[in-house]
């Protein structure tokens, strides 16, 4: 088996256009490349550009500013986004973004799954993840983003997590009968799986799912990640996944 199934680089990934005004990097293949009901995108908007307002029936998601400056937009409320901006689209929600500055504007959509769903108060959907309280870990911490407003009960953590120099975690963080899709942000480390070491950077893109044994741990300057887990089965669990679990 190798690790090259569940680890990647955004730099290795290729990008696709999207409606004529981003470009776009899957973290993990859409909409079969993972099982479960979690999937994460990079978007990359040009300084200018826009993506036109629009809604879904199928999902809901959360759109995290990583880099440079623009505009999230939902049901008519206009809100700055930087990175650490978060924004919550509620199913059915009108929702498009714009980019502003002089760079280019980055940010991740991580587009949760669901045939249920009430719609929301946009003013009530948005935060700023520094301002989110932090949960004590026993790797560092973790921010949950809008923790308990999520219409399926499918997904189980949408958020941040900080690894302090030289502490990490492993298939713990991956309940039973669950997937997760992570990206790293900042600092270095590696992660051991499969009887392979692969180097993490900020791009590192890491896919885990129930039964899968691996060590992340994060290096001197420690690591911040972003996190989406959901449990696995929305569609078909390939069988080669089944040989991953242990006896235990």
């Amino acid at each position: 088996m190798s690790a090259g199934h569940f680890t990647t680089h955004l730099d290795e990934v290729i990008a696709y256009n999207g409606d004529g005004s981003y470009t776009a990097k899957r973290l993990v293949l859409y909409p079969i490349g993972a099982t479960g009901y979690a999937h994460a995108t990079l978007l990359m908007m040009p300084a200018g550009t826009k993506v036109l307002s629009h809604w879904h029936d199928d999902r809901e998601a959360v759109f995290l500013g990583l880099a440079g400056r623009g505009r999230f937009l939902l049901d008519g409320v206009e809100r700055a986004a930087v990175a650490g901006t978060a924004m919550l689209q509620t199913r059915g929600a009108v929702h498009g973004f714009k980019a502003e500055g002089e760079e280019r504007f980055d940010f991740l959509d991580v587009a949760l799954l669901t045939d249920r769903g009430d719609h929301a108060d946009a003013a009530g959907c948005f935060c700023e993840v520094g301002e989110v309280v932090d949960a004590e870990t026993a790797y560092g911490s973790a921010r949950a983003l809008f923790a308990g407003r999520f219409a399926n009960p499918a997904i189980r953590f949408v958020g941040e997590r900080t690894v302090a120099p030289g502490a990490g975690y492993g298939a713990e963080t991956t309940p039973r009968g669950c997937e997760q899709i992570q990206l790293v942000t900042r600092g270095r480390g590696e992660v051991r799986l499969l009887g392979r070491t692969v180097e993490l950077r900020a791009g590192s893109v890491l896919y885990a799912v129930d039964g899968l044994d691996f060590e992340l741990r994060a290096g001197d300057e420690g690591l911040g990640l972003v996190a989406a887990v959901s449990a696995m089965g929305r569609i078909p669990v390939p069988p080669w996944f089944a040989g991953l679990r242990s006896a235990a």
